[in-house]
């Protein structure tokens, strides 16, 4: 053990916070503490409760521990009952253990629906689906985690999300964030079941506490007594759940609010060579909301390489990076992890894996970018221009964007041109509008059948204004409408593969099937291909992070405030995505001279300067 690994370790009792930086060694630390409780200081293993965030997370340092035992010959098992556990599943445990609600059960999503559908229909009020339902809950999840009303939500979302959570109650039913706000309701108000599991847990040992939110940090408090025997462990640094309702301040806040608590740095890096630790470093001390830290590469590590590459469009970065996975062994690939701020991009980036035929595995929701609404609206475009005249088509179309053309027009199932011009020239009706609209619909078509692919998608972009559409449907999102044209530019290069657009439409049908049901990992050993988000706590030998430009790392939108809270989170995102390579980052950008995009990020200035 390094001389701070030791003092963590053995660290007796009273609070300690420790301040754990990239690949230090924390589970190890965490592990060892354990021991050491039961080992030294004759804490009994039922008495020990360590918490994490994520099931995965749980059951990875559960099993570390487990090996462990297993080294020691602990035969018997006694030294396995230390718990093991998330918050949710701890705090569930508490909930279940208070007499009213034994009998209460967990709802899934569906269930959710149904019971807020109920809720709607009771109270008179509209229906909600898609996005609107999905706003719905995680404003309700980000009210319960923090404590605090969602922006631009009013006293309605309040009466809403109340009489939901009344219909829950009536029918002895709780969703995933009842645990966190239920769970600290009984413990201050039941005195009796607090100094219950008070006296249950002779300490408690938290990981990922930098992703600790305001609720669950309370509860935290509740369940410790004097000598305040709490162990909390985490990175500021890499605090990238402000949605969630976390903030990297919460560390600072637990050593106010223990006074006698001992702060513990493990600032040496067992994973990153030394130029990845220096850069990330650099770049990090950037932030002002942060325990200071020095963080340095363990002896013996090598030099290491942090790449900046700068391409002329988003096509050829991508065509460098997939030429070099493509020159991989299979073995090779599995060191390798490609990373992605949006899901948009990381879908771009997998379909040219599946069509180059390059083994991929992700956790991630794989969505096909052919059923991306502007992909199945280019689409009917060229279908139409190919002769389709199927009237669901039509409508489809005649929005996109909108003309004087109205379904009542279309009179049959098969659209017929001539048909709609009788009928908006009939006395009576008399619109000129759309019978100008018809014929410049129609003329369009006929020259959109003499175009290659790729010439008819810029067709359908400039004549039939489907760019001002585009434009007009991000309602001043810009960093949204450059994501959507950069997807209409990676469609017209997929397009010069294909003669025809029924062949075309052959392969995407194919491609949907395959992106629906990937590979799993243990059959590919593939590259790894995931969000910023997403490869926490994972680490690599070489690493790429993509699309490294304004408005998409940091992803602020243009016309937006930039708050200094806002950047701060991004350049731990940023952070967290380059302390997963342990021998070469490669930073990839496009210079902005050739394509609408904004200019290499200010990241990369940073680690520049």
């Amino acid at each position: 053990m390094s001389k701070e690994q030791r003092r963590a370790v053995t660290h007796g009792e009273g609070p300690v916070l420790i301040s754990a930086g990239p690949g230090s060694g924390k589970t190890f630390t965490i592990t060892h503490r354990i021991l050491y409780l039961i080992f030294e200081m004759g804490v009994s293993p039922q008495d020990i409760y360590v918490i994490t965030f994520t099931k995965d997370a749980a059951l990875s340092m559960n099993k570390r521990y487990q090996e462990i035992l297993q080294d020691m010959k602990d035969t018997a098992g006694e030294l396995s009952a230390v718990h093991f556990g998330t918050f949710h599943s701890f705090f569930y445990q508490i909930i279940r253990s208070h007499p009213k609600y034994k009998s209460y059960s967990l709802l899934n999503a569906s269930a959710k629906n149904g019971i807020l559908f109920r809720v709607l229909e009771k109270l008179g009020k509209e229906m909600l689906h898609g996005k609107e339902l999905q706003e719905f809950f995680s404003n309700v999840s980000f009210y319960k985690n923090t404590g605090s009303v969602p922006k631009g939500q009013d006293e309605e979302f309040m009466m809403l999300s109340k009489a939901y959570d009344e219909e829950k109650d009536s029918l002895h039913l709780l969703d995933f964030d009842d645990m966190l706000t239920l769970c600290y309701k009984l413990l201050s108000e039941d005195e009796k079941l607090r100094k219950e599991w008070q006296n249950r847990i002779g300490y408690l040992l938290v990981d990922e506490f930098q992703d600790t939110n305001s609720v669950q940090y309370e509860v935290m408090k509740l369940l410790v007594k004097a000598p305040y025997n709490v162990c909390v462990v985490g990175d500021d640094d890499q605090a990238i759940y402000g949605f969630r309702g976390s903030r990297p301040g919460i560390m600072k806040q637990f050593l106010e609010d223990y006074s006698s608590s001992i702060s513990i740095t493990l600032g040496q890096n067992y994973r990153c060579g030394r130029a990845i630790v220096e850069a990330s470093a650099k770049l990090i001390a950037k932030n002002k909301d942060r325990l200071g830290k020095i963080l340095f590469a363990a002896s013996g590590h090598g030099e290491a390489t942090v790449n900046i590459r700068e391409f002329e469009s988003h096509h050829h970065m991508t065509e460098q990076c997939i030429s070099e996975l493509t020159q991989c062994t299979k073995e090779e690939l599995g060191e390798r992890a490609v990373l992605f701020r949006t899901n948009l991009r990381m879908n771009l980036f997998l379909a040219e894996l599946i069509k180059r035929r390059v083994p991929f595995c992700t956790k991630e929701k794989v969505v096909s970018v052919y059923e991306h609404f502007v992909v199945k609206d280019i689409m009917d475009y060229l279908k139409a221009g190919g002769g389709c005249r199927e009237r669901s088509l039509f409508l489809r179309i005649l929005n996109r964007p909108r003309t004087h053309i109205g379904r009542e027009a279309l009179l049959s199932e098969q659209v017929d041109f001539d048909k709609m011009l009788r009928f908006y020239g009939k006395e009576g009706i008399g619109n000129y509008a759309a019978m100008q609209d018809v014929s410049r619909l129609q003329k369009g078509l006929d020259n959109l059948n003499r175009l290659k692919l790729s010439l008819g998608i810029e067709f359908i972009l400039y004549y039939f204004g489907y760019d001002t559409y585009l434009r007009s449907k991000a309602a001043g999102d810009m960093e949204l409408y450059e994501q959507w044209m950069e997807l209409v530019q990676w469609l017209k290069e997929d397009s010069r593969s294909f003669k025809d657009v029924a062949q075309w439409e052959h392969f995407q049908q194919e491609y949907i099937a395959k992106a629906r049901a990937p590979e799993k990992e243990s059959e590919t050993g593939g590259v790894h291909v995931m969000t910023l988000h997403g490869c926490k706590g994972l680490e690599f030998s070489q690493v790429y992070i993509m699309h490294v430009n304004e408005g998409n790392i940091p992803a602020i939108k243009k016309g937006e405030k930039e708050t200094d809270e806002a950047i701060e989170e991004e350049r731990r995102l940023f952070y967290v995505g380059m302390t997963r390579a342990k021998e070469a980052l490669n930073i990839l950008c496009v210079k902005g001279a050739q394509e609408r995009t904004r200019p290499p990020s200010r990241f990369i200035k940073e680690l520049r300067d």
